[in-house]
């Protein structure tokens, strides 16, 4: 399929017809992430003793990472040769910082309390940043997938829409099937391993995209 002629510099394009593989791998990702904060929501209502403060630390350290993660790595991707490449390791990198803060979580009640007797408010920085450190890698791969499936800003915003849609509707799926069919089934380690698989599932599919 011929391509805008006006291509983003230094970037190799990949082909618009490789958009369907590309919506896939969106919704796969959606899923994984979504799977990923209700873990860890649920997980931190054990680690600071009361719900509703688990619900926003949680919410507000996952979305504050999803922004982070959205800005420097949608500038860091207009600099890269292959960012694809780029967008199959931040993949990689969230199974294993996703399978890691769900394990750390665990035993983060007990330093949580330490730290509070020690430190007063500063102990609030320790869940913040186990669950915001991955969730600023989440928040690289739709801008940085976004940037090597749109060679010119005229494809960017119709293109760009429908990724941004599987993301969407993958997080959706993964918010239902954590609650009601994961940790019902496999528990939050368990739960956690089924999200890193479809990361790993998504980081392979895109490499077939180069």
């Amino acid at each position: 399929m011929k391509t805008d002629s006006i291509a983003r510099p230094h970037a190799t394009a990949v082909p618009l017809n490789s958009i369907h593989s590309a919506t896939l791998v969106l919704l796969l990702s959606g899923c994984a992430a979504l799977i990923y904060q209700v873990l860890w929501i649920k997980q931190l209502s054990l680690v600071v003793g009361v719900e509703v403060y688990a619900i926003t630390t949680g919410i507000s350290a996952f979305f504050a990472g999803l922004g982070l993660g959205s800005y420097v790595f949608g500038r860091f991707a207009d600099r890269q040769l292959r960012p694809v490449l780029l967008y199959a390791l931040l993949e990689l990198a969230v199974a294993l910082l996703g399978i890691a803060t769900t394990w750390l979580l665990t035993p983060a009640a007990a330093w949580f309390v330490a730290w509070q007797a020690n430190v007063g408010l500063l102990a609030w920085a320790l869940p913040f940043a186990l669950v915001l450190i991955p969730a600023t890698l989440m928040g690289g791969t739709l801008p940085v997938l976004i940037h090597a499936l749109t060679p010119s800003a005229e494809h960017t915003a119709h293109y760009g829409g429908r990724l941004y849609a599987a993301n969407t509707a993958g997080a959706i799926v993964g918010t239902l099937v954590s609650a009601f069919v994961l940790i019902p089934a496999f528990g939050m380690r368990g739960s956690a391993a089924a999200a890193a698989t479809l990361n790993l599932v998504a980081a392979v599919l895109a490499l077939g995209l180069v």
